[in-house]
C-alpha cells in the first residue's frame, strides 16, 4: 500500500521547467462584467497512481472509436488494455499488477500509436514516448523532503 503523501510528492509529477501539476488547463473565458479572465479547467491525471498500486490511465479523444494503452515489457507488459469512453470525451482504464519502477507506455487511438499530450513524455526507445513512475515503499529517499533550512 502506497502512502497518499508519497503519491502527492512533487518529484513524481514535476517537469524540467516547473513543479506545477501538468493536469491543469487554463481556459480563456470572461468574468461577470465581460472582461477577459482565465480559469483552470479540470483535466484528469493521464497516469494516476492509486494507493493500492494500480494505475488509472486517461486519454482525451472525443472522436475516437477505440483507445488502448500498453506497456513496453518488463514490469508493465505489452498487452493492450482497452479504455472506456466517458461522456466528456476522456477514455480511462485502471490497470493492476504493474511492478514498481519507471515505465514507458504507449497509447493506440483507433489502432494507431499516439502520444498522450497530457501525460509526461520524454525521449526513450529512440523516440519521444510517454512514461510514468510507480514508486515503491522504499522510494522516500528519492523524493523531495521537508528539511530544515538555515
Amino acid at each position: 500500500m502506497l502512502k497518499k503523501e508519497m503519491l502527492k510528492n512533487q518529484a513524481l509529477g514535476a517537469h524540467a521547467l516547473f513543479f506545477d501539476d501538468v493536469h491543469r488547463n487554463l481556459v480563456l473565458a470572461t468574468d461577470k462584467d465581460g472582461n477577459p479572465a482565465g480559469r483552470f479547467a479540470f483535466i484528469p491525471e493521464a497516469c494516476k497512481v492509486l494507493e493500492n498500486g494500480d494505475v488509472t490511465f486517461s486519454f482525451f479523444a472525443p472522436n475516437a472509436k477505440s483507445v488502448q494503452v500498453a506497456g513496453l515489457g518488463g514490469g508493465f507488459p505489452e498487452k493492450r488494455h482497452d479504455m472506456v469512453k466517458g461522456e466528456d470525451g476522456w477514455w480511462q482504464v485502471t490497470v493492476s499488477g504493474i511492478d514498481s519502477g519507471y515505465h514507458y507506455h504507449e497509447y493506440y487511438v483507433d489502432g494507431t500509436r499516439a502520444l498522450n499530450p497530457y501525460a509526461p513524455y520524454g525521449y526513450g526507445c529512440g523516440r519521444v514516448i510517454n512514461f510514468f513512475e510507480l514508486p515503491d515503499k522504499y522510494s522516500n529517499f528519492y523524493l523531495l523532503q521537508d528539511v530544515p533550512h538555515g
